[in-house]
């Protein structure tokens, strides 16, 4: 049975908010009734052109816990996350997105796992999608691997599993979790890529142990104004050049720190630019854009020969089992 208690540290929670009014109000509520009351509530507005802001600015006026910040002109997404962490005074933060929630004992658990080991930089719970109704959409809440459940685990395993090992299963997703302010004083803050809040949890594995509780706290809201899983998103292409940049990025941190030799840093680097190409091939042909096509083929035959005429050989073999 949960109630409602105070703790000795403050922790902050960033929500950074865009045409939003038809959801921002369950997102603050959601904060505001935590068990958890030592908070603050950074809400930056990034110049919302429906009536966000006004609808923030009612809730800043009924509790002193929340800091409403407004933009003058619109940053964008990465750009407003890393301004509303300027704000952050808290030991501990957690971001929460405008259209999604969270149960009520999501920030005391996280809490109770993270103050009390220093080696764990990051506590996660378990997520299920919902619609712009507030309906759980079927089949969509994630399940912990067994090895996973209530544990805590770092993340430079996955990484020398190479392009095609280090994003299974799937791991600290939908942005659920409690985080150590001194990572992002130590380490930065969001890169300027798409998939932003991926690269920063494999960040904080390269220096600290992440701890997944096997509980639904996040209810993350998937519709066609949010920019996670839109049909623009995926019919454009965005998904596969967003994989490629995170996965890089993530390479390129752990070389640089020195977790992943050259040779390993080589192989996976190969590794992005081929499962790219790939895609990239089938974009080209279906655009009838043939030289160019060819030319990208040439590019994984140079990089994986056999891997390139296995690839092809078995597409041609499956279709013509079709």
């Amino acid at each position: 049975m949960y109630s409602k208690k105070y703790f000795m540290d403050l922790i902050s929670v960033i929500i950074p908010v865009y045409n939003t009014e038809k959801f921002i109000g369950k997102a603050i509520e959601s904060v505001i009734n935590q068990t958890y009351q030592n908070v603050e509530i950074i809400i930056v507005e990034d110049d919302s052109k429906d009536n966000t802001y006004n609808i923030c600015k009612s809730y800043a006026e009924k509790d002193a816990r929340i800091k409403l910040y407004k933009n003058e002109k619109n940053l964008g997404m990465m750009p407003n996350w890393n301004h509303a962490l300027e704000y952050v005074k808290g030991k501990f933060w957690a971001k929460l997105d405008a259209d999604d929630w969270w149960e009520q004992h999501f920030i005391e658990d996280c809490y109770n796992i993270i103050s009390n080991d220093e080696n764990i930089g990051m506590v996660c719970g378990r997520y299920v999608i919902v619609n712009e109704n507030d309906q759980i959409i079927p089949n969509s809440e994630y399940q912990l691997p067994e090895q996973f459940k209530n544990t805590s685990t770092d993340f430079i395993a996955r990484v020398k599993k190479g392009t095609n090992g280090m994003f299974t299963p799937a791991l600290a997703q939908q942005g659920n979790g409690l985080i150590r302010t001194e990572i992002i004083e130590r380490y930065g803050n969001y890169l300027s890529i798409q998939p932003a809040d991926t690269e920063l949890y494999y960040r904080i594995g390269a220096h600290y142990k992440i701890y997944f509780l096997d509980k639904l706290y996040h209810y993350h809201r998937v519709w066609s104004g949010n920019d996670t899983r839109s049909t623009i998103v995926n019919t454009m292409g965005k998904f596969e050049k967003n994989m490629y940049d995170v996965r890089k990025a993530i390479f390129d941190y752990y070389y640089k720190q020195n977790i992943i030799t050259q040779l390993e840093y080589d192989l996976f680097t190969k590794q992005n630019q081929f499962e790219y190409n790939k895609f990239l091939i089938a974009k080209y042909r279906k655009q009838n854009n043939i030289n160019v096509a060819l030319k990208t083929l040439g590019q994984n035959f140079r990089l994986f020969p056999i891997a390139t005429i296995n690839f092809y050989l078995s597409r041609i073999f499956n279709r013509w089992l079709k």
